[in-house]
């Protein structure tokens, strides 16, 4: 497998080494220590001509640069947005897993649901949905649309007053939920290696 580093390197042409490179390069210096000892050399004609050869070097060398630079940029922006859009899925995940255990435990225990969970599910959903929309990735298009499937029939099941084996059906989501987390873990991974992302903010 090709290095990161070689695979991002790029052939940067820079001006000022271009120039250094043309007065110091022996096909310049020796030519002109030739050219000085012979006599009748046309000097200023010669100046005139490594001055123009110079300035088409450099002339080249600028546009190029710039080309480079802004192409950097745009890779370096179009890395940032994938990986806060990867962070912003994780994120959500991680909280809908977080309260869905929660939920799970307190039913095991017996504890009385004062109704709220199915409005905090929807907000999640909401939050997912938004993720799923504005996702590039397919990957993680994938992940969220999974997701909000697994939202919303856990939203029908805890709205249904009828609905049976309730606590078994929200440990079952929370176990499905638990695998998404893992996935979108690893595609947050995924978008900040590849870019060299620090995910110290996680």
């Amino acid at each position: 497998m090709i290095p990161k580093q070689w695979r991002d390197y790029m052939w940067q042409v820079r001006p000022l080494v271009v120039l250094i490179y043309l007065v110091v390069s022996p096909a310049v210096v020796l030519p002109l220590m030739w050219l000085s000892t012979r006599e009748g050399t046309d000097w200023p004609a010669w100046v005139q001509a490594v001055g123009s050869i110079i300035g088409i070097g450099i002339a080249i060398a600028v546009p190029r640069q710039q080309r480079n630079n802004e192409e950097r940029r745009r890779v370096a922006d179009v890395a940032a947005l994938d990986h806060l859009s990867a962070l912003k899925l994780f994120r959500n995940i991680n909280d809908v897993h977080s309260f869905a255990t929660q939920t799970h435990k307190q039913m095991i225990a017996g504890v009385a649901s004062d109704g709220s969970e199915v409005a905090i599910f929807e907000r999640y959903l909401g939050s997912v949905a938004n993720c799923f929309e504005q996702e590039t990735s397919v990957n993680r298009a994938t992940i969220a649309s999974h997701v909000r499937g697994v939202l919303t029939v856990m939203i029908f099941s805890l709205s249904d007053p009828h609905s049976r084996d309730l606590p078994e059906k929200v440990g079952k989501a929370v176990e499905i939920l638990g695998k998404y987390k893992i996935d979108a873990k690893t595609a947050l991974e995924l978008a900040a290696s590849v870019e060299g992302i620090s995910l110290a903010d996680v």
